[in-house]
């Protein structure tokens, strides 16, 4: 851990030592809760960036046809 994020932990364990156990329990909870809804999002849309997947509402071969048709070529075969 970073040594900053090691100052707030300590920093919040601070202000929490006089609250009741209840609502040190309760605030357990929220804090658990949230981790486990932001390591689902993780997980979920990690591999998205591994792989450069795009969304299109173009077809395959649509993508295909737009890409060969833009090709062009300037050669010019002169005979021998």
């Amino acid at each position: 851990m970073k040594t900053e994020n090691i100052k707030i932990a300590d920093n919040f364990v601070d202000m929490i030592k006089t609250l009741s156990d209840d609502v040190k329990l309760d605030i357990i909870a929220k804090i658990k809760a949230s981790l486990v809804t932001t390591k689902k999002k993780q997980a979920d849309d990690s591999w998205k960036d591994l792989f450069g997947a795009f969304k299109s509402n173009q077809s395959a071969e649509e993508i295909i046809n737009k890409i060969q048709s833009s090709r062009y070529t300037n050669r010019q075969i002169e005979d021998i």
